[in-house]
């Protein structure tokens, strides 16, 4: 892969002396100035995509000589991208010594996995009053190069896992869909495969003028036939609504103010059997009521 020269913008890094000093005096053994350089790469490792740090460190003596250190002409090199750069200067004191630091940083985008290196570079420099170009080479640094990090979702054993859970969880809703529908089907309201409505509606207002006991036997008829459609009981059989009753309450969960409407039309059907049936219009009314509610009669509210 090729990348084109990255030409450099940091500024030269200029040490200005107080005092010139005789022209004889200009090399770098003669003036003594020890100028030394290094460069590393921040990381021993990285991944294709990672922004890493090459940093070119340049050190030497402060004297009365001014130095000028230039930076590399360019980071023309295959495997990386030049994604910034930047310099900076110092002074510091090393026993007896004041030592200026350059450092040049340039970040780095490595494109290719593999070993990659920054050749070896040469740097340029200027010393004291000879202005004459001097030279040192700073060694080549190394970096590992590792296959950019695949994202999660788009490995294919992700991917396979998670078409997997999502299949199992669309089979399971519709597994659980059909359970719930043929549990409802299987708990549908009692005595929903006959209309009763009419049966017991032509009850409705027969209380003011029918003889009571009559109006009971006709309540009770109906009851019959609706207890003998849930339980799925012949028509011709003579069983009693008592005993018909306690059948249907033992195989149906009911919720308890329908037990309660049951156990009053139980005592009414008792109550005309053995004791007369003499009942007022209200309380026949009131029986009318509880009966459409036993029987889930929709309407015609009175």
């Amino acid at each position: 892969m090729n990348f084109s020269p990255m030409q450099s913008w940091i500024s030269p890094i200029v040490v200005s002396a107080f005092m010139a000093l005789p022209h004889a005096q200009t090399s770098p053994d003669t003036l003594n100035i020890g100028i030394n350089a290094k460069a590393a790469f921040s990381v021993k490792q990285a991944a294709v995509g990672d922004t890493v740090k090459y940093v070119l460190e340049v050190e030497w003596k402060d004297s009365r000589i001014p130095v000028v250190v230039l930076a590399p002409d360019s980071m023309n090199t295959p495997g990386f991208r030049v994604a910034g750069q930047n310099a900076s200067h110092k002074k510091s004191a090393r026993g007896d010594s004041v030592l200026n630091h350059t450092e040049f940083t340039y970040q780095l985008v490595p494109t290719v996995p593999g070993q990659s290196k920054v050749a070896s570079l040469k740097l340029r420099y200027m010393t004291g009053l000879s202005n004459n170009e001097e030279a040192l080479y700073v060694p080549a640094a190394f970096l590992e190069i590792i296959p950019a990090a695949i994202p999660l979702g788009s490995r294919l054993w992700f991917r396979f896992f998670a078409f997997l859970l999502m299949a199992v969880a669309v089979i399971g809703g519709i597994w659980q869909g059909l359970g719930v529908l043929k549990k409802r089907r299987q708990l549908k309201k009692p005595g929903q495969g006959k209309d009763f409505g009419s049966a017991v509606k032509a009850l409705r207002g027969r209380w003011n003028a029918a003889d009571s006991k009559k109006w009971i036997a006709d309540a009770e008829t109906v009851c019959l036939d609706f207890l003998r459609e849930s339980l799925k009981v012949p028509s011709l059989d003579n069983g009693r609504v008592e005993i018909l009753l306690d059948q249907f309450l033992k195989t149906q969960t009911l919720p308890p103010a329908e037990i309660e409407g049951w156990t009053r039309l139980r005592d009414l059907f008792h109550h005309a059997r053995y004791a007369g049936g003499q009942k007022e219009p209200h309380e026949l009314q009131e029986s009318y009521r509880t009966l459409k509610s036993c029987l889930h009669i929709q309407g015609d509210e009175s």
